[in-house]
């Protein structure tokens, strides 16, 4: 099976936050990092041997992702960047039938 999803991780000295991250990916991914001073870029080529880490050297903020994006070889990219392995306010917990939950359109 060929993979076709690339996860795209911009960060800036959140040395623990790739680690909690990208330990849950099995697919390509590319660390972008905005210039930090806490050693995430050597941190994640250590750890995560698997990972392209692309160093900016500076703070470019949010447009860092697309660094990332251009350097993936798949069709498609997944953002990854914050606590995106924690279950989002939105998701409905597994023991709750879809059916209760309220349909935003319905408010």
């Amino acid at each position: 099976m060929t993979t076709r999803v690339t996860i795209v991780v911009a960060t800036r000295n959140r040395r623990k936050e790739p680690e909690r991250s990208l330990a849950h990916h099995e697919c390509p991914a590319i660390l972008v990092d905005n210039g930090s001073a806490d050693g995430t870029p050597a941190f994640v080529r250590q750890r995560f041997p698997s990972v392209e880490v692309v160093e900016l050297g500076e703070n470019r903020g949010a447009p860092a992702r697309n660094v990332g994006v251009r350097r993936a070889s798949t069709p498609y990219v997944a953002f990854a960047d914050g606590p995106c392995h924690e279950r989002s306010t939105h998701e409905r917990p597994r023991n709750r039938p879809a059916s209760t939950r309220a349909s935003p359109l319905s408010r």
